[in-house]
């Protein structure tokens, strides 16, 4: 695979880019405007309205695009971003092997003194605190950090973690028929992106967060989107186009091809500092995945929302739910003191729940999401692990 070319790769194998280095966090700004010159000709070969096979390939550009121009940067970073710029300013991708770009190491299998690490832990304190994450800065700090030993035990502890689908479904075989098939009709409020909406998604977002499979950052879209109050015209065209691309994803209307590879994401096992011998799986999903799940959220009033459906007990739907919990369980402590404490927790519970209950539960309360549900949950995913050495193994979670 060392000599395969990226556009090479069928849409369900393009996961295998996770064991490239990661992306760098900003875009040279004296490359931004060329950059935005190549983001904005595979956009507009996305959303043509034509269907050809040079159609679906502008989508396989853009899930590359990303590895491609911001991956393997660590020596004369602008000179070979500039290269690189060039190929593709030409729309050449020839070069762009797999043995192009250079490999992640497989992480805690290596020997690292406490000092090393400390200075690293240190350096990434120091990116946070400069953009604002002061929260991250916190954990850093605070977090008892276990290390994991990614090996082949790992490994089945992340696939015994995605278990098969729940057999004994309640909904009778008419119903999941309707699901599949299911299109809003007039009657339902249809959901229109704006692109101040997606302004306000990408800029308000958290800052380094890590990126999913195709390695594309909120850093990149907002240089790319610019953040001046007059907006030049390569901007504009760009933000309007990106919205497009959102628009197309909420309401369903993209490649299926596109879609296997959106709904897979990088999977990280985590340790859990209280049970040494366990871990907890963490997917890190693309940025436009992320986009268009915000989006929806804003189009439902979600106090109503909370308080029909969750008798006012969720806060995973609210900025600063985590917080809330534990603030209100302080409070609540502290107030009454003689109360016992219950923490109850479930087994693999997100695994293992149905996602076909949970997509007729979303048609019935929600059916303008349904498409980009559906195209998320309602399919066999991968979620794509680099563990053991020059080894990246596709967990698969089964619809």
């Amino acid at each position: 695979m060392h000599n395969t070319n990226l556009l090479d790769l069928d849409y369900c194998d393009i996961g295998v880019i996770v064991g490239l280095s990661h992306s760098i966090a900003y875009i040279p700004q004296v490359y931004v405007k060329k950059t935005r010159l190549v983001f904005i000709h595979i956009l507009e070969g996305m959303m043509t309205p034509r269907s050809t096979p040079e159609k679906l390939l502008y989508w396989k550009k853009w899930a590359l695009l990303p590895t491609v121009l911001f991956s393997s940067l660590n020596i004369n970073r602008k000179q070979e971003y500039a290269t690189r710029l060039e190929y593709l300013l030409n729309d050449d991708w020839t070069p762009f092997s797999i043995g192009y770009f250079e490999h992640r190491s497989v992480l805690g299998n290596g020997r690292q003194d406490k000092q090393s690490e400390a200075e690293q832990l240190a350096r990434l304190g120091m990116k946070y605190a400069k953009v604002g994450e002061i929260g991250k800065v916190m954990q850093l700090i605070t977090q008892d950090r276990g290390r994991v030993q990614h090996n082949s035990r790992t490994r089945q502890q992340l696939v015994d973690k995605h278990p098969a689908p729940v057999e004994d479904c309640p909904l009778t075989s008419e119903v999941i028929a309707e699901i599949h098939q299911f299109t809003p009709g007039p009657d339902v409020e249809s959901l229109d992106i704006t692109s101040d909406n997606v302004r306000s998604a990408v800029f308000r977002s958290r800052k380094l967060v890590s990126p999913g499979v195709d390695k594309l950052r909120y850093e990149h879209l907002c240089q790319l989107i610019g953040s001046s109050s007059e907006p030049r015209e390569e901007e504009v065209r760009f933000l309007n186009l990106l919205t497009d691309l959102v628009q197309a994803i909420v309401t369903g209307n993209y490649p299926k091809e596109f879609a296997s590879f959106l709904r897979d994401n990088e999977l990280f096992a985590a340790a859990k500092p209280k049970k040494p011998n366990d871990v907890r799986p963490i997917g890190k999903g693309d940025v436009l995945r992320k986009i268009a799940s915000k989006l929806c959220l804003q189009f439902i009033e979600r106090s109503h929302f909370n308080e029909k459906h969750f008798d006012k007990l969720q806060f995973a739907t609210f900025r600063n739910g985590t917080e809330q919990v534990i603030h209100s369980f302080r409070l609540a402590s502290e107030m009454h003191p003689e109360w016992d404490k219950f923490a109850m927790d479930g087994d693999n519970a997100f695994q293992r729940i149905s996602r076909l209950v949970g997509l007729h539960q979303v048609m019935q309360h929600f059916p303008a999401v349904l498409p980009f549900i559906r195209s998320m949950y309602g399919h066999t995913s991968h979620a794509w692990y680099l563990g053991e050495q020059d080894n990246i193994f596709p967990v698969r979670s089964l619809s």
